[in-house]
């Protein structure tokens, strides 16, 4: 499961909370498609480019040689997060790939990043 969000286990009862699963298909059909707050190139823009600036990623966050490729396939027209309170580990629709590091994400390539402190 893609964690997307900051606590796994937000109940007494070890199920994790809907926004570890769904948080950036919810963002993303919501800003784009239903309100159109954002443009989609935007959106990729707040979600990946972006927050490299604020955290000191220097080689994640675009696409180009030197740089760790964090890449999703998806169809901007289809995707909707699926998870609930009951189920929270429901992937996402409209999404075909994940690519971590160029690679899969069944081959499991990505590493824990360390933690550092925000930029001002």
């Amino acid at each position: 499961m893609a964690c997307e969000g900051w606590v796994l286990h937000a109940s007494g009862d070890g199920r994790s909370h809907p926004r570890n699963s769904g948080t950036f298909a919810r963002t993303l059909r919501d800003c784009t498609r239903d309100r159109g707050v954002l443009e989609l190139a935007g959106f990729v823009r707040k979600m990946t480019s972006l927050p490299t600036f604020r955290f000191p990623l220097s080689d994640r966050g675009t696409v180009a040689p030197g740089q760790v490729a964090y890449l999703v396939v998806l169809d901007p027209d289809r995707i909707t997060d699926q998870s609930t309170y009951a189920e929270p580990c429901q992937y996402a629709t409209g999404v075909r790939d994940v690519l971590v590091a160029g690679e899969p994400t069944r081959a499991r390539p990505g590493r824990v990043l360390p933690r550092t402190a925000p930029t001002a």
